[in-house]
């Protein structure tokens, strides 16, 4: 937890002359982002120069109170995608979504993003800093998965009254998970490129999903993250927490169990309703 020690450490630093929990917001994430930036440099040279540079504002600002999990792919995302819609939330999980819900606005919008992100840094940072994260469709209420862990920081400056789901999984099973992601903060060029770099599979790719972990917790304030792990940790009473976290009617069910990543591409059509309802799942809105 070397990212978040040093953080925590800064922040002393930082406040010794301000009461308790008077750090200015936009201190702390500055704070954030350099020690991220620093943890980055450490694994791969000049990792972090460019998440260093993040202004730390956007093109605009949403006051909607959507929810989002900012955890990477495979460690359960497909999964709370379900629990939020057993909870009554249209959600969005990458190119998917829970049987007969239109997600058509969302896939036009995260095309767009997708797309700036397979450029270079050079022409990739400056589209990044132009586009209008807040324009997120309103018929989507939250989203999983992709782009939330590798543009956390952009959709967390975009909805400062969002709360954030982080579901987590120990790093090294992660790096064997079969993807070629590359779990760091605007990944300009190296977006589903880890194989490219020598990183798919490695200790280095689950040092960079430990550290944006770390730096999703640095930044998020507690009341507005909610951790799960259903790799490690048990699930029950998870739904009844959930619901009360997000302020919505009580649910005390069983947390759903969703085929996720490559695998759920491999089940038949009749397998995939035997899922959870919500589990998410290619649909004529989607496809």
């Amino acid at each position: 937890m070397t990212c978040l020690l040093q953080l925590n450490h800064s922040m002393t630093s930082a406040g010794q002359h301000k009461q308790s929990g008077e750090v200015d917001i936009r201190e702390r994430l500055q704070l954030c982002v350099n020690s991220y930036a620093d943890a980055l440099d450490d694994v791969v040279p000049d990792m972090g120069k460019a998440i260093r540079g993040h202004p730390l504002t956007v093109l605009s600002t949403s006051s909607r109170p959507v929810v989002f999990n900012a955890g990477s792919g495979t460690t359960g995302t497909e999964s709370s995608a379900a629990a939020l819609g057993m909870l009554g939330l249209t959600t969005a999980h990458a190119h998917y979504a829970a049987p007969m819900v239109d997600i058509s606005e969302f896939l036009e919008w995260r095309q767009m993003v997708e797309g700036i992100l397979y450029n270079e840094t050079d022409s990739c940072i400056p589209a990044l800093r132009k586009f209008d994260f807040a324009s997120l469709p309103d018929s989507v209420d939250a989203v999983t998965d992709f782009p939330m862990p590798e543009l956390f920081i952009d959709m967390f400056l975009s909805f400062p009254n969002a709360k954030f789901l982080l579901t987590l999984r120990p790093s090294d099973d992660w790096a064997e998970s079969d993807l070629n992601q590359v779990p760091v903060q605007e990944p300009c060029g190296m977006y589903m490129q880890a194989s490219k770099f020598g990183w798919k599979g490695t200790a280095t790719n689950a040092m960079f999903f430990e550290l944006n972990n770390e730096f999703i917790q640095c930044v998020v304030p507690e009341e507005r993250l909610f951790k799960i792990d259903v790799f490690t940790q048990p699930t029950d009473g998870v739904m009844l927490e959930l619901s009360r976290f997000l302020n919505l009617p009580p649910l005390d069910e069983e947390y759903p169990h969703c085929i996720g990543g490559h695998h759920q591409q491999e089940l038949t059509y009749s397998e995939q309703q035997e899922q959870n309802p919500y589990c998410p799942v290619l649909n004529l809105f989607s496809s």
